[in-house]
C-alpha cells in the first residue's frame, strides 16, 4: 500500500504536459536579382511573359515510345473494363495487383479497341457488362446452331 501512495506522490509531482510548440521560424523572402537579358527594352522586367517552372512539380509521365494513339471511346472502354475487374476482386492479393496494373489494363484494351476498329455493337456489350461473366460474353461471337451438312446427291433417306 505505502508503495502505491509514493507511486502517486511521484506522479502527481511530475508535470505530464507535453512541450510547448516551437513557433515556426519566421519566412524572409529571398531576395532574388531578377536576370537581365541583353535584348530587353527598357522599363520592362527582364522576367516579362517568362513561364517559370516549379522545381518540386513532377514532369507529365510520357507515353512508352511504342504507344499509339487511341479514340477517346477506347479510353472509357479500358476505364470501365478495369472497374468491373477491381470491384470482383475479393482476394486481397489479386485485388493489390490489379489496382498496380490498372493503367496497363487501360492502356491495352484502349489499344486493342483502336487497333481492331470496334464497332459500336462490341463496345456497346462491354460498357453495358457489370461482371466478367458479361464481359468474357462480349468476347465470345453467339453460338448459332450448325447446320446439318447437304447429302450428296443421289444419296436420300429410303
Amino acid at each position: 500500500m505505502r508503495a502505491l501512495v509514493v507511486l502517486i506522490a511521484i506522479a502527481s509531482a511530475c508535470d505530464l504536459q507535453p512541450a510547448p510548440k516551437k513557433a515556426p521560424p519566421a519566412a524572409t523572402p529571398a531576395a532574388t536579382p531578377p536576370i537581365a537579358t541583353p535584348n530587353a527594352p527598357a522599363g520592362v522586367p527582364a522576367d516579362a511573359g517568362v513561364a517559370i517552372a516549379v522545381g518540386d512539380a513532377p514532369a507529365a509521365p510520357k507515353p512508352p515510345a511504342d504507344a499509339m494513339d487511341v479514340t477517346d471511346r477506347c479510353v472509357t472502354l479500358g476505364t470501365h473494363v478495369a472497374d468491373v475487374l477491381l470491384s470482383e476482386a475479393s482476394d486481397p492479393s489479386k485485388k493489390a495487383a490489379l489496382i498496380q496494373d490498372r493503367a496497363k489494363i487501360v492502356r491495352r484494351t484502349a489499344e486493342s479497341c483502336t487497333r481492331d476498329a470496334w464497332n459500336e455493337a462490341l463496345i456497346g456489350c462491354y460498357l453495358g457488362a457489370k461482371t466478367q461473366v458479361k464481359l468474357q460474353a462480349c468476347r465470345k461471337p453467339d453460338p448459332t446452331p450448325a447446320a446439318a451438312p447437304p447429302l450428296p446427291s443421289g444419296t436420300g433417306p429410303r
